[in-house]
């Protein structure tokens, strides 16, 4: 690393720095005087104390998801940038069984026990829905995925509040997504995603396949939202207008 690091005008980290604690960083920042950026993703951050050190040799700092500004000093909420270009918008389908997907990267994180619970209970009142829990699989197969369900379940889970990447590329194709939100970190956006608490899921599920012109309104709201707020080339733009900040103070 040494000497990669020693030929870059700029150290841009994601997650955490190598070393436990951060401690690598007196190496970069303190000995080799390189700009560090850190660009935090989740529970190397979340509920934990940040380093106070990392204040005085970090330039500055990202993360991806705005519940992370709790526990990142004075850092900026990056939107995560997704590469929509062949993300194709699709209308769902409006009539037959309602197909609904869901795919868990960790079940208890997303609280899918919720999920299955919900879905049996509006199948014991005689609707129509078709539960698709998928994991383990590469990106494409799971984009072709999304595209044969009309509804997304994402996260059902109050102590997270948050949506991902899988939120995102769900809407860029034209697919409504359920999620459980901390609605006081979006205040300043019109989120498209349907938020719901576990316990009002049943409801939620019910009113959806009753009103399937919902599945078409949050598709397209959500399509156009992605397009605006997570667009790569956007957020590209806005990560190298830091590093020229950066380095004009150099």
């Amino acid at each position: 690393m040494y000497n990669l690091i020693k030929e870059c005008d700029i150290l841009h980290y994601h997650g955490q720095a190598v070393s436990a604690g951060y401690r690598d960083l007196f190496m970069w920042s303190g000995i080799m005087d390189k700009p560090v950026v850190l660009h935090h993703h989740g529970s190397e951050v979340r509920n934990k104390e940040y380093p106070e050190f990392a204040n005085n040799l970090v330039r500055y700092r990202y993360v991806s998801t705005p519940d992370l500004l709790e526990f990142v000093p004075d850092a900026e909420w990056l939107p995560n940038p997704v590469n929509l270009d062949n993300l194709e918008y699709s209308a769902p389908k409006l009539t037959g069984p309602l197909r609904i997907l869901h795919a868990p990267t960790d079940r208890e994180v997303k609280n899918t026990s919720v999920v299955i619970d919900s879905i049996s209970k509006v199948e014991s009142e005689g609707l129509d829905v078709e539960l698709n829990i998928v994991e383990n699989l590469s990106h494409a197969e799971l984009m072709r995925c999304i595209a044969k369900n009309d509804l997304v379940i994402d996260w059902v889970n109050p102590k997270i509040g948050i949506y991902g990447v899988f939120s995102i590329e769900s809407m860029a194709l034209g697919r409504a997504v359920i999620c459980t939100l901390n609605t006081s970190l979006y205040e300043d956006y019109d989120l498209p995603i349907i938020n719901t608490s576990p316990s009002n899921l049943v409801n939620v599920i019910k009113e959806i396949y009753n009103n399937r012109k919902i599945l078409l309104d949050k598709g397209k709201s959500g399509h156009d939202f992605a397009h605006k707020n997570h667009n790569s080339l956007e957020a590209a733009k806005k990560v190298i207008r830091t590093y020229q900040k950066i380095l004009a103070k150099d």
